[in-house]
C-alpha cells in the first residue's frame, strides 16, 4: 500500500513537469505559411519582364478552423512569430 501511494505521487509529480514543459512551449496551431510571389496587371512592370521579377514575397497562412479552410495574409513583421508557433508544434508532434 506505501509503495502504491509513493509511485502514484511520483507519478504526480511527473505529470506536473510534463505540464509545465508543455507550457512552456506556448502557442500550438495547425497550418502552412507559404511565401507568394505575384504578377501584377501593370504594363511595363519589372514582374512582366523576361525573366520575370515577380512581387513579394507576400506570406499566407493557411488553416482550418470549424471545418472550414481559411487563408490569411501574414505581415513580413509577423512572419517570425508565426514560424516559431509553428516550430513549436513540430516539436510536440
Amino acid at each position: 500500500m506505501e509503495k502504491e501511494k509513493k509511485r502514484i505521487t511520483a507519478l504526480e509529480r511527473q505529470i506536473d513537469r510534463i505540464k509545465q514543459e508543455i507550457n512552456s512551449i506556448g502557442d500550438l496551431r495547425r497550418g502552412s505559411l507559404s511565401a507568394q510571389y505575384n504578377i501584377c496587371g501593370t504594363p511595363g512592370c519589372k514582374c512582366k519582364a523576361t525573366p520575370p521579377t515577380k512581387h513579394g514575397p507576400y506570406y499566407q497562412l493557411s488553416f482550418t478552423k470549424n471545418g472550414r479552410s481559411s487563408t490569411k495574409f501574414v505581415s513580413r513583421k509577423n512572419v517570425r512569430i508565426v514560424t516559431q508557433v509553428h516550430a513549436s508544434r513540430e516539436i510536440v508532434k
